[in-house]
């Protein structure tokens, strides 16, 4: 298990997140911190002091002391996690690149087209002439491979509802690893027949690669909602500021809360919501 996944980077992630929906400047003490989110108070106190040292946090000391989120801090939320989707990226595509072929693809579909569709009159000529040692997606002819897909598609039932996206669209690298549809091209596929694919029965790279994948949507997931939490941020201390400087506070309530969203391979996205509530 990496260390994204260890204690303390959860326990961190989570105290950022809950920081980053207080209003600019507001503090929150270790112990109500350590309440709220649930962290033993002395794993956490080492955490925090650990993100005060990086500069995400900012501490202050004293009755009315405590910590805040630094902006900054969720600048760096935002690079770090991006940086660790674009290198899970790079994993997932090296990975098909080696791992699966579109001449293997197109070759199940010669022998089982009469299979999938009784009504094609068989499929050849998908392979272009002189490509012999080049990269399997250099060696096919898209065109025809889509155009025997449309026309299997025109009977229900056999699993077939996508056209393969040429390479590199991301759409390729999506749907490679996600309907069985595609899962003859794989290299460990064995034997693969049209009932495994409507039975799911993949391979266990198949099954590998789609959780790399997953991975690497969840760190963008990550980043994204750094960024979303500063705009969340400023808005709040907006709030704040103005309804507090109101003669009509005491109509105003506020309510924020983060609404954790279960993502793959254990990853937990906390959804920041917020929700106001004016008395006329």
């Amino acid at each position: 298990m990496s260390v994204l996944f260890s204690r303390q980077c959860e326990y961190a992630l989570q105290a950022v997140l809950y920081l980053a929906l207080k209003p600019e400047g507001v503090k929150t003490s270790i112990r109500d911190l350590a309440k709220r989110i649930q962290i033993p108070h002395h794993f956490l106190a080492k955490i925090l002091q650990q993100l005060v040292y990086k500069g995400m946090l900012v501490s202050q000391k004293g009755p009315a002391g405590g910590f805040a989120l630094a902006e900054a801090g969720l600048w760096v939320l935002y690079a770090v996690y991006t940086s660790k989707g674009n290198n899970q990226t790079d994993l997932f595509q090296s990975f098909a690149a080696g791992h699966w072929s579109a001449v293997k693809y197109a070759e199940w579909i010669e022998t089982n087209v009469s299979k999938l569709n009784p009504d094609v009159n068989g499929f050849s000529g998908y392979m272009i002439p002189g490509t012999e040692g080049r990269p399997p997606w250099e060696r096919v002819d898209w065109s025809k491979i889509n155009a025997v897909e449309s026309q299997i598609a025109q009977r229900s039932g056999n699993g077939f509802t996508h056209l393969l996206p040429r390479r590199p669209e991301q759409q390729y690298f999506e749907l490679i690893g996600k309907y069985p549809q595609f899962a003859a091209g794989w290299d460990d596929a064995g034997l693969m027949t049209p009932e495994r694919i409507l039975a799911s029965d993949v391979s266990a790279r198949f099954l590998e690669y789609s959780a790399m994948r997953g991975r690497a949507n969840d760190f963008y997931n990550m980043a994204t909602t750094g960024t979303a939490l500063i705009i969340v941020n400023h808005v709040l201390s907006a709030l704040d500021a103005a309804w507090s400087a109101s003669q009509y506070n005491n109509r105003f309530r506020l309510e924020t809360h983060l609404r954790p969203i279960q993502r793959s391979d254990g990853f937990v996205e906390m959804v920041p919501t917020a929700s106001v509530t004016i008395r006329f």
